[in-house]
């Protein structure tokens, strides 16, 4: 009886996990992903917040579409937050973005920061991958 009733959870626990799972969730968990996602978030003068995404736009994201596997780059402001940018940075794979010489990282940055002339601190960085479909 125990046997058969144990039997009995084992099955209807291997029909929800199948029933819960996407159509392609294998496909979905083992493939590469089709775009990486650069997320940043920073902290800048409100005052000086249109200023800074001009400088940026001019400076950053102009150098950025140079390299090898630059996507897409888009800027989220939230309501409220005056003092606060966030970057969402498409890339073709990670492997192009993090190709990028650190060297021509800091040398852009400076560009960007002689330019811009306040003072702003990155709050957060994270990476993000979109499953390929």
């Amino acid at each position: 009886m125990v046997q058969r009733l144990l039997w009995c959870v084992v099955a209807v626990w291997a029909v929800v996990i199948t029933v819960s799972m996407p159509v392609n969730a294998e496909a979905t968990l083992n493939s590469q992903p089709s775009m990486v996602i650069e997320w940043l978030k920073f902290k800048v003068p409100a005052a000086n917040r249109d200023r800074y995404l001009a400088i940026d736009d001019e400076i950053w994201t102009s150098a950025l579409a140079t390299y090898p596997g630059f996507l897409d780059k888009i800027t989220w402001l939230e309501p409220g937050h005056d003092d606060e940018v966030i970057f969402v940075i498409s890339w073709a794979t990670r492997e192009q973005w993090k190709a990028i010489p650190e060297d021509d990282l800091e040398e852009i940055n400076q560009r960007f920061d002689e330019a811009l002339g306040v003072s702003y601190e990155l709050l957060e960085s994270k990476e993000f991958y979109v499953p390929a479909g």
